[in-house]
């Protein structure tokens, strides 16, 4: 029997019960699809690089030198660097994160949150069918759209850096249209499926002039009852994370003016905070997302500017 759980795929895990909030507290980096509709403060984004920072600096000009006449000194100016405006893009991952990542870019200076877009349970795998542990379903229109939803946002808002934390719901197991099997990580046709739209996200914020930064996917902690697929699905499977980063890092390995891959997971595992900065097993939580940003999280992205 088909399930198409409409309003488990908007609150996957933990995440309901905040409707409304998120614009207010991220101050740019997303607009949420499928969970307030737009958001965004506007005070953070008014659509004119660098604004509510300092963009650049006029460092004078220097006089002609005492006793010459008819001798003009060019003027000297120097211009800062203005910080990177900064959107995310993905899933509830990715809003998480930017609850913390916000705060950081506006009080440390370093760069300019504006609106992204996230759509809470999506895959970026467009079409066909997927499983888990509740039942089989297909993707949500609003979550195949996404080259159009995300386009309209980098166009609006012009990001230097399109920061994408996505793949929970990439993991699960998928029926490709016009296929009768299930493939999961780590089958060629599922890995080639997921390097083509993974490459296409790529091509999306790259062609609309951002770098993008893409972070690794941790896998799913069992024991705490969040993510898609449950505790004892196969998406808790570690290898399937794996599987995703490799892909990742495969697609990007071809294009490295276009994209850098931040070792996510791999720090949360080294620092040993990942129990307490994740406690859902999946997402940074309201309160330990700003640590995130502290600790890693704020310099490794803008650090990832070209």
């Amino acid at each position: 029997m088909a399930a198409r759980h409409p309003r488990r795929d908007l609150h996957p895990s933990g995440v309901a019960g905040r409707r409304g909030t998120a614009g207010l507290v991220t101050a740019g980096l997303v607009t949420v699809g499928l969970l307030v509709g737009a958001c965004g403060a506007p005070q953070a984004d008014d659509g004119a690089s660098g604004t509510g920072t300092s963009a650049a600096t006029a460092m004078g000009t220097s006089a002609p030198p005492a006793g010459t006449t008819g001798t003009t000194v060019p003027a000297t100016t120097t211009t800062a660097a203005p910080p990177p405006r900064v959107a995310l893009f993905g899933d509830s991952t990715a809003l998480m994160s930017a609850f913390g990542l916000a705060g950081w870019l506006l009080d440390t200076g370093r760069g300019v949150p504006v609106d992204g877009r996230v759509d809470l349970g999506c895959s970026i795998l467009r079409g066909g069918l997927r499983r888990d542990h509740i039942g089989v379903g297909p993707n949500n229109p609003v979550c195949d759209d996404w080259p159009t939803s995300w386009g309209e946002m980098l166009r609006a808002h012009r990001p230097d850096l399109a920061v994408v934390q996505t793949g929970p719901w990439d993991i699960l197991d998928h029926q490709f249209a016009g296929e009768s099997v299930w493939r999961a990580p780590g089958d060629p046709t599922f890995d080639a499926a997921l390097a083509a739209e993974m490459g296409a996200v790529i091509d999306l914020l790259s062609g609309e002039g951002a770098h993008v930064v893409w972070l690794t996917l941790p896998p799913q902690r069992t024991g705490v009852g969040a993510g898609p697929g449950g505790d004892t699905a196969p998406a808790t499977d570690p290898a399937r994370a794996d599987r995703y980063n490799a892909v990742l890092r495969q697609v990007a390995a071809a294009r490295p003016d276009d994209v850098t891959v931040l070792p996510y997971a791999e720090w949360l595992v080294d620092s040993g905070l990942d129990e307490t900065l994740r406690p859902d097993g999946i997402h940074v939580a309201f309160d330990t997302s700003r640590t995130a940003a502290d600790l890693w999280l704020g310099d490794q992205i803008v650090s990832a500017a070209p």
